[in-house]
């Protein structure tokens, strides 16, 4: 982009770039900006050939930490070297599409595109000039300018230009844009306490769908993050993983964007339970600054207490009153909260359902979290939400909201609560099956109520029929594609035995499909009824386009029911993984669930952990009920509920810490040996960090 200015400018006014200020096109603070910016491009991209050898134009993943440690990029407090080096980047990036606007302004104002001439100029409409009610500010063909440059004196106009371009439904004007640019640099001190700044930025949050595009431009003028300097410390941060797609503010701006989608009603068909969740809502204007400011805790200790100071901060100087204030706050700390649970818990365990509940206290709260949670996750990057997360969070809101309803918050409250649901469950499944319903009255005691609650009806009733299909047959095993989410389901009853869930998913990960989740299930009969949900290594359902690989994959899961089957070896690691060293860990909790033990296993992915993890646990005399498998990016982070052989807690510490070493030595044999300059991967999006 630098050297395209650079021809345009000796094209059409005949000078080098040493003569930008004199020629009105930049200032000086601009020039020495743009002197910055070529000097550190010039010095990444000579490092780039003398670290390859070659002409390498690509800042790759693996390229980065040697280059970030070349240029002087040291780890600090604020932040690991590669990221401070990347941050960088894109700060300079930013500066550079500052620089190229400004030019176009001045190219706009010269009238470097060529004037009609001849009976061509009659035919041509003239130019719109049409004064709107702010004294100072003209819509000039249809885009918003400034009659002169005193309309942006002081901060109110400043940011109010933004906000009468979104109530006119207009661009701005380059020119314009420039100078907002400018103004914006050399501001009074207190400016951002500025009553009229103040409510012209409030007006922009309230304006829903196009809060996004406005924030947007206010954010490359380099105005949002001035005005709101929570919002500033994030911007062109980097995140050194591969689950992150994006800087921390151009997530955040997507998050805005997909929330506004969500309550325009453009998703309603892929987002039913969000678009009917917006229409109910009332602190709209808390939502928007929730989303806004959520991730401005990134940058120093617990993202999310980091973050609720940054919202209090901001929204406080904004001129909220405390209880707008303390919802923003509270939407901000616990905006992980969500997914996680649904992600990693079993929901169909009371506790985790009562203690849900009890964090979010009233149904207005788990709206608005629910719409945060759906806006963060869609804005992480392509193919990161999926239809089988929106699921998990529907059945999670689900059960919350007729919790909150009936006022159950209490553990054994809530266990009635949910047992009169598994109840109901039952009673639809009945209903559905009319005159063979005489067929389901052993099947509808064989389960716990965990059974009922986890899965869906038409789950349920496509578990009922393969059951009644098999005519009582001890092995059974069948598979259906799901494609509305994205994934295939896999049905095993088998005969219950030490080690069948691990071998069950060794055969699927032989096979090559991905576990996106699992649950394990034991009758009453002592029957194990295990259903696993995979996905192909392209992210679609398995099988969806190879009927001939699902029928092996059913053969080879029918028979390690029978007899064990290992986990394939773990292949090499990419190098672009091996970019990130990845640090395990493993936690185990006697908390979060009334009758398992919760663990939580994270490290590098690779084909095969969820079985070699699951081995452990049955080596160790540990059955698993249920397995939430959850990858970001290069990470791993499966969670399991186990339980002793009497089908309680796991609580001797000897044999928890036994336990925790073996999962632990798993974990690290997936770890290849360290690249010079690789290091560690964030953990998991911030999930649960003090925890760990």
């Amino acid at each position: 982009d630098l050297h395209t200015l650079s021809w345009i400018v000796q094209r059409r006014y005949g000078f080098d770039p040493d003569s930008y200020v004199a020629a009105g096109v930049y200032t000086e603070e601009e020039r020495r900006s743009l002197e910055r910016a070529l000097k550190f491009l010039w010095t990444v991209r000579c490092h780039l050939h003398f670290l390859t050898g070659r002409a390498e134009e690509r800042l790759t993943f693996d390229l980065q930490p040697e280059l970030a440690e070349r240029m002087g990029f040291a780890s600090l407090a604020g932040g690991d070297g590669v990221e401070r080096f990347m941050t960088r980047y894109f700060r300079v990036a930013k500066e550079v599409g500052g620089l190229t606007r400004i030019l176009c302004a001045k190219l706009e104002a010269d009238h470097v595109k060529a004037a009609p001439v001849g009976l061509e100029r009659l035919t041509l409409p003239a130019p719109v000039n049409a004064a709107i009610s702010a004294r100072g500010f003209v819509l000039e063909g249809g885009r918003l300018n400034v009659e002169t440059a005193g309309a942006l004196d002081g901060p109110s106009n400043v940011v109010r230009l933004f906000a009468l371009a979104r109530r006119a439904a207009a661009d701005i004007h380059p020119e314009a844009l420039t100078l907002a640019t400018r103004r914006t640099k050399n501001m009074p001190l207190n400016w951002r306490r500025d009553a009229g700044a103040r409510e012209a930025f409030l007006e922009i949050i309230e304006s829903g769908v196009a809060t996004g595009k406005t924030l947007r431009l206010m954010n490359e003028t380099g105005l949002l993050g001035a005005f709101i300097p929570e919002f500033g410390g994030i911007v062109a941060r980097m995140q050194y993983s591969m689950y992150h797609h994006y800087t921390v503010d151009e997530h955040t701006l997507r998050a805005v964007e997909a929330l506004g989608e969500i309550e325009a009603g453009q998703h309603k068909a892929q987002l039913p339970l969000s678009h009917d969740v917006a229409a109910r809502i009332i602190n709209r204007r808390a939502l928007r600054l929730a989303v806004l400011l959520h991730d401005t805790g990134k940058r120093d200790g617990d993202q999310q207490v980091e973050g609720e100071k940054a919202a209090r901060r901001a929204c406080a100087r904004l001129g909220l009153g405390k209880e707008e204030v303390d919802l923003v706050a509270w939407l901000v700390r616990h905006h992980l909260l969500m997914s996680d649970v649904a992600q990693k818990r079993d929901i169909g365990d009371p506790r985790t359902i009562a203690q849900f509940a009890d964090t979010v206290r009233d149904v207005e709260r788990l709206r608005l979290l629910l719409l945060l949670t759906v806006a963060d996750m869609r804005a992480v990057g392509p193919a990161v939400w999926t239809e089988w997360k929106g699921q998990l969070l529907r059945d999670l809101f689900r059960l919350t909201e007729a919790t909150l309803h009936g006022g159950r918050s209490n553990e054994e409250t809530v266990r009635r609560h949910l047992s009169d649901l598994a109840a109901q469950a039952k009673a639809r499944l009945v209903a559905a099956s009319g005159d063979e319903s005489n067929l389901l009255a052993g099947w509808l005691e064989a389960l716990e109520d965990g059974y009922w609650l986890n899965n869906d009806d038409t789950a349920l009733a496509w578990h009922a029929r393969e059951l009644r299909a098999a005519r009582g047959a001890l092995l059974h095993v069948a598979a259906r594609i799901a494609e509305q989410h994205g994934k295939t389901d896999v049905l095993v009853h088998a005969p219950d035995r030490p080690g069948l869930f691990a071998s069950l998913a060794a055969s699927l990960a032989v096979e090559g499909a991905d576990i996106v989740s699992a649950r394990a299930y034991t009758t009453r009969a002592g029957a194990a009824l295990d259903v696993f949900s995979i996905q192909s290594q392209d992210r679609r359902a398995f099988g969806d386009d190879d009927p001939y690989a699902l029928e092996k994959l059913v053969e080879r899961v029918r028979r390690a029911a029978i007899k064990d089957v290992d986990p394939p070896r773990a292949s090499q690691v990419s190098r672009r993984a091996a970019a990130f060293s990845i640090e395990p860990w493993v936690r185990i909790d006697n908390d979060m669930s009334a009758n398992a033990t919760v663990i939580e296993a994270s490290g590098r992915d690779r084909p095969g952990l969820l079985a070699a993890l699951a081995r452990v646990c049955a080596q160790s005399g540990a059955s698993i009920a249920s397995a939430h498998i959850n990858t970001y990016g290069e990470r791993a982070a499966d969670v399991f509920y186990v339980q002793d052989e009497q089908g309680g807690r796991i609580t001797a510490p000897r044999r928890l810490a036994a336990l925790r070493g073996k999962l632990d030595a798993v974990l690290r044999a997936a770890e290849p040996p360290a690249p010079t300059g690789a290091r560690k991967a964030p953990l998991a999006v911030g999930r649960a960090s003090t925890a760990r």
